[in-house]
């Protein structure tokens, strides 16, 4: 039971680090909404008022660039590893608040917003193949979810920050989050397993499953994860074979697998469309992802001061800034500590579908 625990908390504390750069993201997609009033004031950091043109631009512009990254993260993450893609984009973040912080005209900010959407829109896919990946059947749902609470919880400091400290501090700020997501990532955070059996190294694999699970590597159930993942990887036996180092226990549970798969690698694009339950995945997927970008709650939260100004113009803007963000982490806290209490339309799968999914 300890153990579990400790497991649990262990994946929690993960799940957070991995987590900051949405609570980035959202501060950075709502720092517009009092960053812009700034820029066009007679006090402007950049020394002179931007036009409404580049306002327009600043803030639609952190948007556009993850449309054209997020094609490509997974790519990218199943070569290079889940871990350092992560660290990388907290490198572009970091990279792009300083840009912003010493910008000395409209353009460089526009660059560094460009900049900082691609790390964003390829470290949001990347986050959630991490999570799923470490986490057990019984934490992935509320790790998950914390994707979205600390997202609301961006917005709610970004408004917070925006109301009473200054331009430069608020830039402080995130450099300081990005060094500080940087640390924790080296620090903390573990390889995934599933990557490292999918190279092939199941000796890494082993610790850091058994680290996740807050155990010893040669506990069953460990080993029987690191066997099922190896069989959804098709990694045959007599091909790889075991490394030597690896405990007995674990290499007779390993020879004892027998896998029916094929021995002949699928591209992932071949894999979504290969079977209608795959596209159907896919096509519901698509529908709530473009329904939530076309509901308009990015936009109000971008330009939430300029429309709070002109719908209530008798109440502080900040104020109703602050209040639209404490209503979003309000509902995204019930989500969190209700996803578990309620059925989903599709019933909890066993451990094995779980891990076939992640894979």
């Amino acid at each position: 039971m300890c153990a579990m625990m400790k497991g649990k908390l262990i994946q929690y504390a993960c799940t957070v680090v991995l987590t900051i750069p949405c609570f980035q993201a959202a501060f950075t997609f709502v720092w517009p909404s009092y960053a812009i009033p700034a820029l066009q004031s007679d006090r402007s950091p950049l020394g002179y008022k931007i036009s409404e043109r580049e306002a327009g631009l600043i803030s639609s512009c952190t948007m556009l660039s993850p449309m054209i990254v997020t094609m490509f993260a997974g790519t990218l993450a199943d070569v290079f590893g889940r871990k350092k893609i992560s660290v990388a984009c907290g490198f572009i973040i970091l990279f792009s608040w300083i840009l912003v912080l010493t910008a000395k005209s409209a353009s460089q900010i526009l660059i560094a917003r460009l900049i900082c959407g691609l790390a964003f829109g390829c470290n949001i896919i990347v986050v959630i193949m991490y999570i799923g990946e470490l986490c057990q059947t019984s934490t992935r749902a509320t790790a998950t979810v914390i994707i979205t609470f600390l997202f609301s919880i961006g917005a709610l400091a970004s408004y917070s920050l925006g109301w009473v400290c200054s331009y430069e501090t608020v830039c402080y700020f995130c450099i300081t989050l990005s060094v500080i997501y940087i640390i924790f990532m080296f620090a903390l955070v573990k390889e995934s397993p599933v990557f490292l059996v999918g190279k092939g190294r199941e000796k890494e694999a082993l610790h850091c499953l058994a680290f996740y699970r807050g155990t010893s590597v040669v506990t069953e159930h460990v080993l029987g994860e690191l066997s099922y993942m190896r069989s959804q990887h098709n990694q045959n036996k007599q091909n790889h074979p075991i490394e030597e180092n690896v405990p007995q226990y674990e290499t007779e549970k390993l020879t004892e697998e027998k896998t029916s798969l094929p021995q002949e690698e699928t591209s992932g694009w071949k894999l979504l469309f290969a079977s209608t339950s795959s596209r159907r995945a896919l096509i519901s997927m698509v529908s709530i992802m473009v329904l939530t970008v076309y509901m308009g709650m990015v936009s109000v939260q971008v330009y939430a001061a300029q429309l709070f100004t002109k719908m209530a113009p008798n109440i502080s803007p900040d104020l109703c800034s602050v209040i639209l963000a404490l209503v979003l982490v309000a509902s995204s806290c019930v989500g969190t500590f209700t996803m578990d209490l309620f059925k989903r339309r599709v019933s909890r799968a066993p451990d094995s579908t779980l891990y076939a999914m992640a894979c």
